[in-house]
């Protein structure tokens, strides 16, 4: 019977050592966090501190470590500090990645990005977290510091069209006028996602440019490879006049120091300056005088289809009001009265007008080529137009 007794005991006590056991593992021992990896950067202490290292821009996770008990609990980082000294601005707010922790125990953090400033440390106290309450207990003070970034500098890669020179260690591209054009540029690969702006600075080298300052030439994005291109330009400068650029990578509104390329371009030749006559719809050529004079029915729509050479495709075709009857100047003589039209990428321009002028008089017409600067003298083309009775 004793015997029956001290088994039973036995029984007894080893039960509550497991159960002893089990209440220390569960409840006595605090959850513990460790970090085991981070997927980019690097892991090093100061100070017996724990720091990641990372580089500006970089997307990655950090992967805990902690009892497999915790499964199924969250791992969330808070703000602390700036620079180990410093309140975070908001401190005690979940600012950094999370993660669940699978069975193993393991957790893998995720949603950090690498876009505070460079050269700064931020610290964070990460925890477990059950049911949305912090196991105190499980505390974890990490610090993050992101690296400076590379030199900011930006290298002209290649021209769609045109030639690369160099004057005076001055980047000189070299056009044909009307030539259409694209430029890429290469930077570091951490600038990805920033701007490159280009701003009017100089022309001849030594003038300042009107809009000097300002940004005139468009923009364009850089790529995860680090390229940027620059398009559509079109070389319609004065040939012979050299134009100065200053180009920055920009953060928003922001040039970002130095980063700053000087770049210039010079177009180097007119193409000939040629307007012609191609046809005319709802009329007809016929001579009077010894000159061609196109012939409509009065309150009739018409065109007047030009051609010119393609380099000055994007610039307009207008014609100024000149002479009535071939002797007697146009009351509106100079000043722009009749159709005009935009030259197309094959040099052709149709121009739209309407015969409401008195039946047998003849209007003379000077057409030009108009750039951005005006009318382009060399390209003058008389046109005559007469009204008729409709048969």
């Amino acid at each position: 019977m004793n015997t029956k007794k001290l088994a039973l005991l036995f029984l007894i006590l080893l039960a509550l050592a497991v159960l002893a056991l089990l209440f220390f593992k569960t409840k006595v021992v605090p959850p513990k966090i460790e970090l085991v990896s981070v997927s980019k950067g690097n892991i090093t202490t100061v100070d017996d501190k724990v720091l990641l290292i990372v580089e500006h821009g970089d997307r990655f996770n950090i992967t805990f470590k902690t009892s497999p008990k915790y499964a199924g609990a969250r791992i969330a980082c808070f703000c602390d500090t700036v620079n180990f000294t410093q309140d975070h601005p908001f401190k005690g707010k979940e600012c950094g990645g999370y993660g669940l922790v699978d069975e193993n125990g393991y957790c893998v953090t995720e949603g950090w990005v690498a876009d505070a400033p460079p050269g700064w440390v931020f610290g964070f106290k990460c925890y477990l977290l059950e049911e949305g309450e912090k196991l105190e207990r499980s505390e974890f003070e990490l610090y993050i510091k992101v690296k400076e970034l590379p030199p900011a500098k930006i290298e002209l890669v290649n021209v769609s069209t045109g030639k690369i020179t160099m004057v005076d260690n001055k980047i000189l591209l070299l056009f044909e006028y009307g030539d259409r054009f694209n430029m890429t540029f290469k930077t570091s690969p951490k600038y990805a996602g920033k701007k490159i702006r280009i701003f009017c600075d100089t022309i001849n080298f030594t003038q300042d440019h009107p809009y000097k300052g300002q940004e005139c030439g468009g923009y364009g994005v850089v790529d995860e490879k680090g390229y940027c291109m620059l398009g559509e330009w079109i070389a319609n400068a004065p040939p012979g006049w050299v134009f100065g650029f200053k180009l920055y990578l920009t953060d928003g509104e922001e040039k970002i120091k130095g980063s700053e390329l000087e770049l210039y371009f010079k177009v180097s030749k007119m193409p000939p300056v040629e307007l012609k006559l191609v046809n005319v719809s709802n009329g007809r050529l016929v001579e009077i005088s010894g000159k061609t004079v196109i012939e409509v029915v009065v309150e009739t729509e018409f065109n007047i289809t030009f051609k010119t050479s393609p380099k000055f495709a994007g610039t307009t075709v207008g014609c100024l009001c000149d002479t009535v009857n071939f002797t007697q100047d146009h009351p509106y003589k100079g000043k722009q009265c009749g159709g005009y039209g935009l030259v197309d990428e094959n040099g052709y321009c149709v121009t739209r007008w309407y015969a409401d002028a008195p039946p047998e008089w003849v209007f003379g017409f000077k057409c030009y080529i108009f750039d951005w600067r005006g009318e382009i003298k060399d390209s003058e083309l008389e046109i005559y137009i007469k009204v008729v009775e409709a048969p």
